[in-house]
């Protein structure tokens, strides 16, 4: 019923919040940011499928990094069977 998207966002300047948008579904999380300075942070975020089937989940995730700059997205989608 759940699915878990693994990632790390990377950044020389310092990561300082990492987004997360939900697409083809009713889940929202909240934005990760580092407690201690850091150019990595890693990340994982559980989608539920259930009751699901046949239907599609976009996920895309982009990181600022400490100076204000935002990374390009990285998206995925899930398609639920």
């Amino acid at each position: 019923p759940t699915f878990f998207v693994n990632g790390r966002s990377i950044d020389s300047d310092g990561v300082d919040t990492v987004y997360f948008l939900v697409a083809g579904g009713s889940q929202g999380f909240p934005p990760v940011r580092p407690t201690t300075p850091t150019d990595t942070v890693r990340f994982g975020v559980p989608l539920s499928t259930s009751g699901r089937s046949g239907q599609a989940i976009e996920l895309q995730v982009y990181a600022v990094d400490r100076q204000g700059n935002q990374g390009a997205p990285a998206s995925r989608q899930i398609i639920i069977r």
